[in-house]
């Protein structure tokens, strides 16, 4: 359950923080997609935690604007998987660095609080 509210407040924070000058056009997904999913785990976690918020977003609009528009439908589903696959990591990775800090300030302990209370 921790994991799922990290993961909720991390997306909430990924949508209302960095809104994209303009929409995402599917040729930009698909060649983004396919350099994140090629990097490493070593390479991902060198991203900032603005960078993965920012690419978390743009995986998020890329599933609802690529409708595989001049490429094979399998090339689509490997897309749309990548799409979702990355996204799931960039989410979690942000999920982990917060709850990351919560404990090293030593205020896992005041959300948790908070949160039992209500204060959401």
């Amino acid at each position: 359950m921790k994991i799922s509210i990290l993961i909720a407040l991390v997306f909430i924070l990924a949508v209302g923080a960095s809104p994209q000058d303009h929409a995402v056009m599917p040729e930009q997904c698909r060649a983004d997609v396919r350099v994140w999913y090629s990097q490493t785990k070593e390479d991902t976690a060198k991203i900032s935690f603005d960078e993965l918020q920012r690419r978390s977003l743009e995986l998020w609009n890329c599933q609802s604007v690529d409708t595989g528009a001049g490429e094979p439908a399998s090339d689509l589903k490997s897309d749309m998987y990548k799409y979702q696959l990355i996204w799931m990591t960039y989410t979690n990775l942000s999920g982990q660095r917060m709850q990351h800090f919560l404990e090293r300030h030593g205020l896992a302990k005041q959300f948790k609080e908070e949160d039992a209370a209500g204060q959401r």
